[in-house]
């Protein structure tokens, strides 16, 4: 992973859904679709579902089967690299939220200022208390 200062590392998202929490998904779309930064890539991923249509410049992969969470997540993961190839991959569930707008910048950051670093996760909160 080689960066400069005038070329930002590039996110690829991951939303994986079983098609059973349609608000919700559109939820977590609105939030990431909110970051601030340059815009990331982003796939929804239906496990063995039809998916909504979804925002421009989302990507659906609609799977035959609900393959599990870890194959469903290399198949995706697998997609994103076939396409868009980006630095980072940010794997998201359909009831996440992204509420902070710079999630991602800071994601990006983290990964910008310490090259060693490998993986980052998300502290799960729910946000009603």
């Amino acid at each position: 992973m080689t960066t400069t200062s005038s070329s930002p590392l590039t996110i690829g998202v991951i939303i994986l859904t079983t098609g059973d929490r349609p608000h919700e998904l559109n939820a977590l779309l609105a939030s990431v679709t909110a970051q601030h930064g340059p815009a990331a890539d982003v796939a929804v991923i239906g496990q063995g579902t039809a998916l909504p249509r979804l925002p421009p410049g989302v990507t659906a992969v609609e799977l035959p089967e609900n393959l599990g969470i870890p194959a469903g997540r290399n198949t995706a993961v697998a997609h994103l690299r076939e396409h868009t190839d980006p630095d980072i991959v940010v794997i998201l569930d359909d009831d996440g939220l992204l509420p902070d707008p710079t999630t991602l910048n800071r994601v990006r950051d983290a990964f910008t200022t310490h090259q060693t670093l490998g993986i980052i996760s998300f502290r799960i909160a729910d946000p009603t208390g």
